[in-house]
């Protein structure tokens, strides 16, 4: 007897069903060697005595499928009423003609409300119109409407005014400022738009920008605080050491 494919379909139970293995029987039975259910062909082939369990269950749906769209459209004998709640007219399907009711229900007709006790006039309307009658040009709210008025809508806040720009700094981009002044020891010199503390300016001033400023001699003047923001950059600060009148010459450049 031929050799034949199959794929055994014991899932869960099988290890070679849950593999996927194919399988190759040459003998009688086309059965799974593991588990010994009956095996599905493979590339085709057929199984013997095997009814494939995918075409039962497509059966058993098909089945189902045919006995549910039965059930709903299969026609019903008895006779369908229809009840119109506007005209309250029972309508049969057998007999298109409205029949009226012969025991039609009365409808309630609502009675009047029962009228209340008199509710006691408003002290606050009694007193505007006493007020009106008095005085028939002028109003006189009284104190305890005006407790009741909302609150003033107060006046919008005017923006702050937002501060000027300075302009553009377009003056040249190096300078120097010659100071001389008569020292004894060591001294602190400072220089801004006033003057100086010490001493003479003899030509130059800052910018009034960020510069960088560095004496010319190094070894005569050492620069302790350097033009800022604070100072609006004209102020600069240097300490001399030496006896006697001394000439300083400091040189700023743009960064």
């Amino acid at each position: 007897m031929a050799a034949r494919n199959g794929k055994c379909i014991n899932f869960g139970l099988c290890t070679k069903a849950d593999a996927k293995e194919i399988l190759t029987t040459g003998d009688g039975e086309f059965s799974c060697p593991e588990c010994g259910r009956p095996l599905e062909p493979a590339a085709g082939g057929k199984a013997a005595g095997a009814f494939p369990m995918r075409l039962v269950l497509a059966i058993c749906f098909a089945v189902a499928l045919a006995g549910g769209a039965t059930y709903l459209f299969w026609p019903d004998s008895e006779q369908t009423v229809t009840v119109n709640p506007q005209d309250d007219v029972l309508v049969h399907d057998s007999d298109p003609t409205p029949q009226p009711d012969p025991n039609p229900n009365p409808v309630p007709i609502p009675e009047p409300p029962t009228p209340c006790c008199p509710q006691p006039p408003n002290p606050i309307e009694q007193t505007v119109k006493k007020v009106k009658s008095n005085d028939s040009n002028s109003t006189v709210i009284p104190t305890d409407v005006t407790r009741n008025l909302p609150p003033p809508i107060p006046e919008p806040t005017p923006p702050e005014p937002k501060p000027t720009e300075e302009p553009a700094y377009s003056g040249p981009s190096s300078g120097v400022i010659v100071w001389s002044g008569t020292v004894q020891g060591t001294d602190l010199v400072t220089i801004d738009e006033k003057g100086t503390s010490t001493g003479t300016v003899l030509s130059g001033a800052l910018p009034g920008v960020p510069v960088i400023i560095q004496p010319q001699d190094p070894k005569a003047a050492v620069i302790a605080a350097s033009p800022a923001p604070d100072n609006k950059y004209r102020r600069v600060v240097f300490r001399i050491r030496g006896k006697g009148t001394k000439q300083v010459t400091l040189r700023w450049t743009l960064p």
